[in-house]
């Protein structure tokens, strides 16, 4: 859509007269804005908060656990597949992949910088 201003739309827009506000308008809307905003603005947890809290904090213990259980043959494998990885062949691949993903990563946490210190201009 083209936002020129010799478009049809926005020409109307900024030419066609205003009607008037009803009477007492704006005391009605921040009547109505006030009774929600209090309804909604009461914080509490809900069950999925405290199972993503728990599953997150458990993570780092399953993982150990996980180490800790595996059989010698299965890490003697794991360590046979990181010496693949670090040979001279595979060792540019390795690099170029884990650059990309390092540069996806910081891309995400710009956007989400970006989201988190947008003004919210439904909260004013």
């Amino acid at each position: 859509m083209s936002f020129l201003m010799d478009d049809p739309i926005e020409d109307a827009l900024h030419t066609y007269a205003l009607a008037e506000t009803p009477a007492n308008f704006s005391n009605k809307i921040m009547r109505q804005v006030r009774s929600t905003k209090n309804a909604s603005m009461q914080f509490h947890l809900t069950w999925m908060d405290y199972a993503l809290g728990l599953f997150l904090a458990l993570l780092p213990a399953a993982g150990f656990l996980i180490w800790i259980s595996l059989p010698q043959l299965a890490l003697l494998q794991l360590e046979f597949q990181l010496q693949l990885l670090l040979t001279g062949i595979l060792q540019p691949a390795l690099v170029i992949s884990l650059a990309v993903a390092g540069l996806m990563l910081f891309s995400v946490f710009l956007v989400s910088l970006n989201f988190l210190l947008r003004p919210r201009w439904w909260l004013a």
